[in-house]
This record gives structure tokens, C-alpha cells and sequence, in this order.
């Protein structure tokens, strides 16, 4: 029988999410929206409770945050 085992990221140790912030102020800029302030909304958005569900693939996460970004700057 083989282990199976679940990890998760709680300390932001296991991913290196640099590159996706990177994408994000990239079209940002390229939308005429503030990078920075982009950034910072889409990291708000994954670190808020209220859109964590027992399991929720981070594909589909990092999707429903893109969303909720385009309703942020009126997109």
C-alpha cells in the first residue's frame, strides 16, 4: 500500500509565487492599472478566508482571483 500524504503551504515556504506577482504587475502596466497596487490586491485576495474552501485547486484559485481583479479595476 502506498503513502499518500498533503501538504500545504501555510508559512509560503513550499511556493515561490515571485514570478505569478511579476505576471500580475506586468499586465497591470500593460492595462494602465498601478502595478503595485495590483500586486497587492491579488495577494490580499489569496490570503483572504473568505475564499478558502477545504480544497480548491490553486489553478482555479489563481483564476477566481484574476476575476475578482478585473471587477477591483473596473476591467
Amino acid at each position: 500500500m502506498s503513502q499518500k500524504y498533503l501538504t500545504f503551504d501555510c508559512y509560503g515556504t513550499l511556493l515561490n509565487e515571485e514570478a505569478t506577482y511579476a505576471a500580475i504587475e506586468t499586465a497591470a502596466t500593460k492595462l494602465g492599472v498601478a502595478p503595485k497596487l495590483a500586486r497587492q490586491r491579488f495577494i490580499a485576495y489569496q490570503d483572504d478566508r473568505n475564499n478558502m474552501h477545504p480544497y480548491l485547486d490553486y489553478a482555479l484559485l489563481t483564476r477566481n482571483n484574476l476575476i475578482h481583479l478585473d471587477y477591483q479595476f473596473a476591467i
